[in-house]
């Protein structure tokens, strides 16, 4: 019989690390003004053996704090002071070197008007001479003929809608097939304010929006908030906004960075009337929402008390608001359509 051989087959396999993904963050936290310290804790059910774990703690005027306590994953405990917002940055690090960061936001509630006031100072976009805007450009809007401000027009993905101005405000009427219609209105310019300079304390912009039309269904949804440029259209980039869709019944929205959406559970019914959208800027850092319906701006007390915590900070790795642009944005998606009646600018006093 034939003698059978072993033989030893040697192969070189070479694994490749997957990405490390970042940890998973508590969610924002609202903490009343008597609240001293704030406390986060992270969860990382994909980390690999080793990973490591850093904290960095700011608050919005980039001051650095220093964790009472903490370690890996939390809770890392931190102390806070009323009227201040703090972004808690966990890094992680695999043992191949990959870094993955995430951001825990805590805001603390002001405390009987500690920071100083706010100065609000509103724009009527009524009573507007009669002019129809042209789509992909700017165009000047005036009253008696005198300069009002300047509106960028932007018909996103083909929606062939209309903008214009006239006595009862800035019609933004969508077109319906798909897509959106878009404006903006360059703060910077309408305010005469310095950004971002000007805007590195707390600041809120105010959209006063009117007359919900055309509201029947699919796709149709209001959206209105600040963007970092109009460079394309007011759907990318920097951004945020309070946005309402008919398919979620009149369910207010947040929009954050990239245009994605996280739901805000308030279930508001469709507006009947006038309302305002509202997103505050605190220490240039953090962003809140209000809404209401209602011509009216939030009080210097609602703006003190707070409002929906944003899902994200300005930009990923930008602790504040670094652009040089600062854009009132309004959109109406398919087929809507409704006015901007005016604009309010609130900027928190320095004590």
């Amino acid at each position: 019989m034939p003698r059978l051989r072993a033989r030893t087959i040697v192969r070189t396999v070479t694994v490749t690390p997957s990405d490390l993904t970042p940890p998973t963050p508590p969610d924002p936290q609202r903490l009343a003004s008597s609240e001293s310290t704030a406390s986060a804790t992270w969860t990382h059910a994909s980390a690999p053996s080793g990973t490591t774990y850093a904290i960095t703690i700011t608050d919005d005027e980039d001051n650095a704090v220093t964790p009472d306590s903490g370690s890996g994953l939390g809770p890392y405990v931190w102390p806070v002071s009323a009227g201040a917002a703090y972004v808690a940055i966990l890094r992680a690090t695999g043992t191949d070197g990959q870094v993955a960061d995430s951001a825990a936001l805590v805001n603390v509630a002001g405390s009987g008007g500690s920071g100083g006031g706010w100065t609000s100072t509103f724009v009527d976009l009524t009573g507007l001479d009669s002019a129809t805007l042209t789509n992909g450009a700017t165009t000047g809007v005036t009253r008696s003929s005198a300069a009002v401000c300047d509106v960028k027009v932007v018909n996103y993905n083909s929606n062939n809608g209309v903008v214009s101005a006239g006595t009862t405000g800035i019609s933004v009427a969508g077109g319906g097939a798909a897509g959106s219609l878009c404006i903006g209105i360059d703060l910077e310019a309408l305010f005469g304010i310095t950004v971002p300079n000007d805007i590195l304390n707390d600041c809120a912009v105010t959209l006063h929006l009117a007359g919900l039309g055309d509201w029947t269904g699919g796709t149709d949804a209001w959206e209105a908030g600040i963007m970092a440029d109009n460079s394309a259209n007011f759907t990318t980039g920097t951004g945020f906004s309070v946005r309402g869709d008919y398919d979620a019944v009149g369910q207010d929205r947040l929009v954050s960075t990239n245009n994605s959406t996280s739901n805000w559970s308030l279930n508001e019914a469709t507006p009947a009337g006038a309302w305002t959208a509202t997103i505050l800027l605190r220490g240039g850092q953090i962003a809140e929402a209000f809404y209401a319906t209602g011509a009216t701006a939030p009080s210097d007390a609602t703006l003190d008390g707070g409002g929906q915590v944003m899902a994200r900070t300005i930009a990923a790795g930008s602790a504040r608001w670094a652009a040089a642009t600062f854009y009132a944005s309004v959109r109406a998606i398919w087929r809507p359509n409704f006015l901007l009646t005016g604009i309010t600018l609130h900027v928190r006093d320095i004590a």
